[in-house]
Order: C-alpha cells, then sequence, then structure tokens
C-alpha cells in the first residue's frame, strides 16, 4: 500500500508537527510544571487520541462540511481563540505545583481530545496529512494508517512536553521564578492566537 519512502515522510512530518511549539505542547510544558508528569497524562492520552479521531473524522467527511460551510470553521476559530486566551489566563494566574484537591487542575482526558477541534495547529496538521498521504484507491486503509502513525509518534513527542516542564519546575525555586515562567507559557498561548489570525 504504502511505499517506505512514502511511509518514511509521513513518519517525519507526524513527528516534525507534533514536536514543534504550538497550543497542545505548550499546555503540556505549562501542565507538566505546575503538576507534574503522572497529574498530565491524561491531558497527553486526550491530545494523542484527539488527533487521531480528527484524523479519521475529517477523513470521512468533516472536511467536505466545513469546505461547504465557511462559518462553521470561522465559528470553531473563534471559540479555539476565546478557549486558548481561558487557558492562557488560567496559567497566568498559576501560582506553581498545586496538590490534589486544590481548585486548579490540569486538563482532563475529555478536555484535551475536544481540545483539538479548537486547535488551529491540530486542524492544519490533520488537513495536511490527509490532503498530502491518502490516495484514492486505498483511501480508507491510509487513513487508518495516517491515524495510526499519528497515534504512535505523539505518544513520544507529548511526553518529550510535558517531561521537559517536569524538569523546568526543579528550577523554579521561588514564587518569582513561577510567576515569570507562568507568564513566559501564558504569553506563548496569546502568541498561538495571534498567529491562527494571520
Amino acid at each position: 500500500m504504502f511505499e517506505s519512502s512514502l511511509f518514511i515522510s509521513l513518519v517525519v512530518f507526524a513527528f516534525v508537527t507534533s514536536i514543534t511549539p504550538g497550543p497542545n505542547n505548550i499546555m503540556l510544558a505549562a501542565s507538566g510544571a505546575n503538576f507534574g508528569f503522572r497529574r498530565t497524562l491524561p491531558h497527553m492520552l486526550g491530545i494523542i487520541f484527539g488527533v487521531a479521531m480528527m484524523i479519521l473524522s475529517m477523513g470521512v467527511g468533516f472536511a467536505a462540511l466545513f469546505s461547504q460551510f465557511a462559518m462553521l470553521q470561522w465559528g470553531l476559530k473563534v471559540m479555539g481563540s476565546a478557549y486558548l486566551g481561558y487557558i492562557a489566563w488560567q496559567v497566568w494566574q498559576a501560582q506553581g505545583p498545586t496538590k490534589q484537591g486544590e481548585k486548579v487542575q490540569p486538563l482532563t482526558f475529555l478536555q484535551a481530545a475536544l481540545f483539538q477541534w479548537l486547535n488551529p495547529k491540530a486542524w492544519l496538521m490533520v488537513i495536511t496529512a490527509i490532503s498530502s498521504f491518502s490516495f484514492g484507491q486505498e483511501y480508507w486503509l491510509s487513513l487508518l494508517l495516517i491515524a495510526s502513525v499519528f497515534f504512535v509518534v505523539e505518544i513520544p513527542t507529548t511526553s518529550f512536553w510535558a517531561l521537559c516542564g517536569e524538569q523546568v519546575s526543579r528550577l523554579l525555586t521561588t514564587p518569582r521564578h513561577w510567576r515569570m515562567f507562568n507568564g513566559l507559557m501564558a504569553l506563548g498561548l496569546l502568541w498561538s492566537i495571534y498567529m491562527m489570525w494571520q
């Protein structure tokens, strides 16, 4: 079905688009720093499953729906911007590591999975992957392969960002350090909003 060169291109594409900074990775780094790797696992799994499900859903026909109703895509973009703004505010307000039962909590599996539909980088990744690596005669098989490759590749890439955040937290020894780190993460999310409207 897939030539080895095409498969390698797909793996490289999935890796590069998954490891580079974007809303998911900034939120994972902030979550890893504030909550630790273990408490960030549901967030990571939500991203992994969410992107794979988005690939399958878009491949099944949501892409045609969105191209026919441009306002629907615009509405998702607005909701995504608002949600990223809300997350940026939450990150900005975070005081540092929290314990179980405290008010601020990491994203849940479902929140992270649903966020993919509001995430502009996920949209670009998914649309580009489907248009570049699926083909007519074995469309459904290639769609499953694309979703599977992203699923597997995102395990180490999401882990990397959450672990980086957790490691950075060891350097943040004062409330001022935490404010600076969380402020930078919040600014990164606000930058993502700006970039999605360019």
